[in-house]
């Protein structure tokens, strides 16, 4: 269960990421 979280918690921070680029 943990491993999942940290993928999400890496799939969030991609995101931002390129939102931020986008932004």
């Amino acid at each position: 269960q943990q491993k999942q979280v940290q993928e999400f918690q890496e799939e969030v921070l991609d995101r931002a990421k390129k939102a931020k680029e986008k932004a």
